[in-house]
């Protein structure tokens, strides 16, 4: 049997307004997690709505579970997709509940048993009305609505903003054990760098529409390498060898590409380590 991508991207473009998303490429193998990182309005959740066949307005390529989603049957292939947007209140002022029930009639494949086991972790009293809940407990909420019917792909929308420690430890957890089977997949938009480090395997890093990055986190991680040291430094080095540097009254700190490390023999005083995704994250952002 033919294995697929869960998520595959070819040179996707789309216009919306004032605001592109320019020439995406990227692909995600079916039992991973991939997070869209990016600040606010750099495209994550019109890419995460493009990877649930919600926006069919684009030009390129977009295969989802195998399928190109301007040929599939849109309905059938969202059956096997579960999706939760952030900070939309659905259904306001029905019992959480009775909105269970009508998410649960679109689903063949709900499993009503894991539904009440999430809604006991969470805590989650779903004889409120949706408004009554707090912003918390409606993201862990529709959540709940997204997975229980056991998607393969699941796509979300800032799971974990607004939510408190215990809480978003609680929906890794969920999540890992999700997709650890090998037969689930999962994308998810965050503005926590340090998120990505500890939970994601792959990451598209947006900046104003466009990908600065695509591929495995550690790959990103391996091929740079975090140095700083004293600003005299800089003036024996005939030629910057640092992509991106930043320099203060008396010391710099800057990326250098791993294939250049030799560069660390030459000037033994330099303070280098790996880098962390929040510290590379700083440089593509601020220079």
């Amino acid at each position: 049997m033919i294995d697929y991508p869960a998520i595959d991207f070819k040179n996707v473009t789309q216009n919306i307004g004032n605001f592109s998303l320019s020439n995406i490429s990227f692909s995600l193998p079916k039992g991973f997690i991939v997070c869209f990182v990016g600040r606010n309005g750099s495209g994550k959740t019109s890419l995460l709505k493009l990877s649930g066949g919600f926006n069919l307005n684009y030009h390129g390529i977009i295969s989802i579970l195998g399928e190109d989603i301007k040929c599939a049957n849109i309905e059938v292939l969202q059956k096997n997709i579960g999706y939760s947007i952030a900070d939309e209140i659905v259904y306001p002022y029905r019992r959480a509940k009775n909105v269970k029930e009508i998410v649960r009639s679109f689903y063949p494949s709900w499993d009503e048993n894991y539904y009440q086991s999430l809604k006991r972790i969470f805590k989650i009293d779903d004889n409120l009305p949706i408004r009554e809940l707090s912003t918390g407990e409606r993201k862990k909420f529709y959540l709940l609505l997204a997975i229980s019917h056991r998607p393969p792909l699941l796509l979300l929308d800032e799971p974990t903003s607004s939510i408190d420690d215990v809480s978003k430890e609680q929906i890794h957890n969920i999540l890992r054990d999700f997709y650890l089977d090998g037969k689930h997949s999962v994308a998810f938009s965050t503005q926590d760098s340090n998120e990505v480090s500890q939970f994601a395997d792959y990451l598209v890093y947006l900046k104003d529409g466009k990908a600065k990055y695509t591929g495995l986190v550690d790959n990103l991680l391996d091929f740079w390498i975090y140095v700083k040291g004293d600003k005299d430094l800089l003036e024996k080095m005939t030629l910057s060898p640092f992509p991106y540097l930043k320099v203060n009254a008396f010391s710099f700190e800057a990326l250098l590409e791993r294939k250049n490390q030799y560069l660390l023999s030459l000037f033994p005083s330099l303070q280098a380590s790996r880098p962390t995704l929040v510290q590379i994250q700083s440089f593509w952002e601020e220079l």
